[in-house]
């Protein structure tokens, strides 16, 4: 199904299933430009923002509240307001802030915790199988 998140073997978020077909699903992955995930920085604020690939290196979280304090090495995990992402799922660090007086929102930049060229097994997980 669409939407569904996309760990590696120690859970960290690794993409969302963005289309499914009879036989497959296709990933994009955290970094790609067409994945979005609403996410929290897991700072004093718990600050949420939108978390999308950025050029295939990167991952840039925008709308981010200027009065939110960012720091260099804030963790930044799903936020669970996706119904289909569960909250507290790695994403990256952050790496970068952009923060310009004028702006409404200043941006962080996120690095991947993983290396997608290391991905070798993948789970896909559904909140909505009974256990």
């Amino acid at each position: 199904m669409a939407g569904l998140a996309v760990v590696n073997g120690k859970g960290i978020l690794v993409g969302k299933i963005s289309e499914v077909k009879e036989a497959i699903a296709r990933v994009n992955l955290t970094n790609n430009e067409n994945c979005k995930i609403a996410a929290t920085v897991l700072n004093d604020d718990r600050t949420s923002g939108i978390a999308e690939g950025e050029l295939g290196l990167t991952i840039k979280m925008s709308f981010i509240p200027q009065d939110r304090n960012i720091n260099i090495d804030d963790i930044v995990v799903s936020s669970g307001l996706e119904p289909m992402i569960p909250r507290g799922l790695i994403i990256g660090r952050v790496i970068e802030v952009n923060k310009e007086n004028n702006e409404l929102w200043q941006e962080a930049i996120i690095e991947p915790i993983i290396d997608p060229d290391e991905l070798i097994i993948i789970t896909v997980l559904n909140p909505l199988v009974d256990r």
